[in-house]
């Protein structure tokens, strides 16, 4: 059987006429010592590649295969470091983490899980975004910012349940609600990685200078305000207190007892999934990654005495998510080896000469969100909270502020793929794509606004600025 050749319409012409011209426009800038054709040839392939994501136009497992062979291809870099990101543990965390979720979904915990949260609500919905968002935050103090495939796993099973689709308000709400219980505390919760980094540019600098584990929350727990406003707003927008469970509680209360006692595959499935909460609470004192637990412990699943996981669960992983943030981590390590920091260091410094204290630190944010797009935040911050401590040391400031304004800015994507945990997140299926752009880019704007009238005097008052 033959399949015909699909016609294009007008918009799809556009946006790959867009998707192609502008990586083009990138040969026109003036090649330097610092900008190289290499590092030209890596803003070509990389903005072609994340345009195409960007407006759908291959299917994300043909952007993932395409954008490291294109740097092989291209001489950008060699393979070894444009297939880095697989010699990491994050791909391998996903794929464990999606063989977790598709048994404890095959076996009925999941349903259990999401009507338990939904008793909670009281029948509102409108509440019932509250309780998960606050039940993230605390998930995220057992585990040191590393739960978000369990809230992940907690608000897919809510929309299966509820028979929520990508498309309706039902989902955009609970993501909303569930993302910013999960991803945006990691700035002003612990998370080892990120502190560390800031910790270490300043002391390169100023070695007395120091970032305890506990300055996140000290200078950034404003930032929960920020997000129940968020919440609060857009529930207002799409009318979540006129939203209405059938049944209201009592259906939940009734659809939560017929599932009757836990059956021994739940229990099984259960102790799994308590092992690895266990496991990630007390990281600090096994001192091993976090990832092995979705890496190793859902394995269990399959074995002898346990066997409750099914092919399935293997196969039904999205194989093709895997491969894309594989992919969108090698653009960071990429850029990291060609010299990209170096060359946006040279270009900063001349700029923020002369200028005021707000302005370096909103410049900072922004330049922080738009680096974003080319390099991991955990890229971001080992390579320039260095450079900048040194500017504001220079301009005779405090490194503080200045490295708590790029440490934010990290949080602030417009895309997925920006954040692997982001990305991570986003791979439920919870929403759609177009509708996570437009979340993020309120949000990053939002932010900006909130970090200059508030965070930033906020800094001051402590000192930091």
């Amino acid at each position: 059987m033959s399949i015909g050749v699909q016609k294009l319409n007008n918009k799809t012409k556009i946006m790959w006429a867009v998707s192609v011209i502008v990586p083009l426009l990138i040969m026109l800038i003036p090649l330097s010592d610092l900008y190289t054709s290499t590092i030209r040839t890596f803003f070509m392939i990389t903005v072609f590649c994340l345009l195409l994501m960007a407006f759908d136009l291959l299917d994300m497992l043909a952007i993932a295969l395409m954008l490291p062979g294109c740097y092989i291809a291209f001489g950008v870099t060699n393979a070894a470091t444009a297939y880095s990101s697989w010699t990491g543990t994050i791909c391998f965390l996903i794929v464990g983490a999606f063989i977790l979720t598709n048994v404890m979904s095959e076996v009925g915990l999941l349903d259990r899980m999401a009507y338990w949260l939904l008793c909670r609500s009281g029948g509102s919905f409108n509440r019932m975004l509250y309780v998960m968002y606050f039940t993230s935050i605390i998930l995220g103090i057992c585990t040191f910012t590393n739960s978000f495939i369990i809230t992940g796993t907690l608000a897919l099973g809510i929309c299966k349940t509820m028979n929520y689709k990508p498309q309706d308000k039902e989902s955009l709400l609970l993501f909303i609600a569930t993302y910013f219980g999960t991803i945006c505390p990691q700035m002003y919760l612990y998370w080892p990685a990120y502190v560390s980094f800031v910790d270490a540019g300043g002391r390169n600098v100023l070695p007395d200078f120091s970032f305890p584990w506990y300055s996140p929350f000290i200078h950034n727990w404003p930032n929960i305000v920020f997000a129940l406003a968020f919440i609060f707003i857009a529930a207002k927008i799409f009318g979540a207190k006129q939203i209405t469970f059938p049944g209201g509680q009592e259906y939940f209360e009734g659809e939560y007892k017929k599932l009757g006692p836990m059956s021994l595959a739940e229990k099984k499935t259960a102790s799994i999934f308590v092992l690895v909460i266990i496991y990630l609470m007390s990281s600090q004192l096994h001192k091993l990654d976090a990832s092995y637990a979705f890496i190793l412990l859902p394995i269990l699943l399959f074995f002898p005495g346990i066997n409750v996981g099914s092919r399935n669960a293997l196969k039904n992983c999205n194989f093709g998510l895997v491969f894309f943030i594989a992919s969108c981590l090698a653009i960071g390590n990429v850029g990291a080896a060609i010299g990209v920091s170096d060359l946006v260091s040279a270009i900063v410094s001349p700029i923020l000469v002369g200028k005021s204290t707000l302005f370096i630190i909103v410049f900072t944010y922004v330049f922080g969100v738009i680096v974003n797009f080319l390099m991991t935040p955990v890229a971001i911050l080992s390579a320039f909270a260095t450079p900048f401590a040194q500017i504001a040391v220079d301009l005779g400031m405090n490194p503080t502020g200045v490295l708590l304004a790029l440490f934010n800015s990290v949080d602030q994507v417009f895309l997925p793929y920006e954040s692997a945990t982001v990305l991570a997140f986003c791979g439920f299926g919870i929403i759609n794509l177009d509708k996570i752009v437009k979340v993020f880019s309120i949000k990053v704007i939002g932010f900006g606004v909130f970090m200059t009238i508030i965070l930033v005097p906020y800094w001051t008052l402590l000192g930091s600025i």
